[in-house]
């Protein structure tokens, strides 16, 4: 998520994670892109509980 080639402009969905092939997605990179002002959307398995977080903490 700390991709230069994600824009101030874009947005990102999160929909689905691969469990023990990689890292999950932290907090502090969703952070990042909000704070920048990047639109992110959650649906499914890992975007919705971390939509659902974000949403509840604003």
């Amino acid at each position: 998520m700390f991709d230069a080639a994600i824009a101030d402009t874009d947005t990102v969905v999160l929909l689905d994670g691969l469990y023990h092939q990689v890292p999950a997605l932290r907090h502090k990179e969703i952070l990042a892109l909000l704070v920048r002002g990047v639109r992110v959307i959650g649906a499914a398995s890992l975007g919705a509980p971390y939509g659902l977080q974000f949403q509840a903490g604003s």
